[in-house]
């Protein structure tokens, strides 16, 4: 249900970015020279990194504890998450980039 919540949650992210007129995301600071700029680039994919991991390894050891999930359902969320969290960002980028 967490995973499912996530994806949705993102979703809806990526459908209020298409809706919004491209001066309001001008004036929040996203802007198409985030995606040219190396530096902005490279500090992006860091934190977004950081972020994964961290989040993949506490959503993890939350299944370890569980007595209701155990390690075979902890090791099921995590593949799962891991296949589905990046294609869902490229699938965010890419809805963000066109709507600007």
């Amino acid at each position: 249900i967490l995973v499912m919540a996530w994806i949705a949650l993102f979703l809806f992210a990526a459908l209020v970015l298409l809706n919004l007129p491209a001066a309001d995301l001008i004036m929040a600071g996203y802007r198409k020279e985030i995606f040219s700029d190396g530096d902005i680039w490279c500090q992006n994919t860091v934190r977004f990194k950081g972020m994964f991991v961290f989040m993949v390894s506490v959503h993890f050891l939350r299944g370890l504890i569980s007595s209701r999930m155990g390690f075979t359902f902890a090791q099921n969320d995590q593949i799962l998450i891991l296949l589905e969290y990046p294609l869902l960002l490229v699938l965010i980028w890419a809805a963000s980039l066109c709507s600007l």
